[in-house]
């Protein structure tokens, strides 16, 4: 140690057994050597995510496939609001099923009930929550839709999958053709999703979700531009994310 990392400062030593802090005045600190108080952990800390604004427009970071234990996802509405402020994101979609709401035993709510609960979470993270759902059918009925920008869930809860998307679209929702490979061997196009397309009632698809990618999806995309954009989310989150980090 030189003698340069020696120095006379005022420290707060952290005392970590009692769970708290005492001062310590005026002795002598190893300056390369910090310790921090145990719960001055990864979970405090932001992530930056560094895309550029492009032609002077903001650029956001966002998720708009996520799930919460009101349909297939295991932890609280309020808990993703964390996980994406913790991943450095801007906006995200709380896109629980409208089918079996709420999914879990003990579990008390309905479609709305994941959005009303993380709202105020979000408001003080400065996180954007997006009202949002995902209407949930059989693949030969259209597969499973996110309907982002919605002002109720409710109505979309309607059996008939083109009542439900005209609600949807009534409201001023963008809708998003999710993962035309899942469950699958391969991405196929089916009746009722052209024929969306072609109305104009489904205006994206993923191309990629979580571990999977869908090549022929981004050709779709061209085939039917512009009615079609394609869609990039990276979690579709059901379980808890955790990212593993350095210690």
């Amino acid at each position: 140690m030189t003698k340069s990392s020696v120095a006379k400062l005022p420290v707060t030593v952290f005392d970590a057994s009692q769970d708290s802090i005492r001062a310590s005045n005026w002795q002598e600190y190893n300056v390369d050597r910090i310790e921090l108080h145990r719960k001055m952990n990864h979970d405090n800390a932001r992530q930056t995510i560094n895309v550029p604004d492009i032609d002077g427009l903001k650029t956001l970071k966002c998720d708009f496939h996520i799930h919460t234990v009101f349909s297939d996802g295991d932890v609280w509405p309020t808990v993703r609001v964390k996980e994406a402020w913790q991943e450095g994101l801007d906006a995200i979609a709380l896109t629980d099923h409208t089918s079996d709401v709420p999914s879990k035993k003990n579990i008390i709510g309905g479609p709305n009930s994941s959005y009303e609960i993380a709202k105020p979470e979000a408001e003080e993270l400065g996180i954007m929550l997006i009202h949002s759902t995902e209407i949930s059918r059989d693949k030969e009925k259209g597969g499973h839709l996110n309907a982002i920008f919605i002002t109720d869930a409710v109505p979309l809860l309607n059996e008939n999958t083109a009542l439900a998307l005209k609600e949807a679209t009534k409201q001023g929702a963008f809708i998003i053709w999710n993962h035309p490979g899942w469950d699958i061997d391969t991405c196929k196009m089916f009746n009722a999703n052209e024929k969306f397309i072609a109305g104009g009632i489904i205006n994206a698809v993923e191309v990629f979700n979580e571990a999977e990618w869908y090549p022929r999806a981004l050709r779709w995309t061209k085939q039917y531009n512009p009615q079609l954009w394609p869609q990039v989310t990276f979690t579709d989150w059901s379980k808890i994310n955790i990212i593993p980090r350095e210690e």
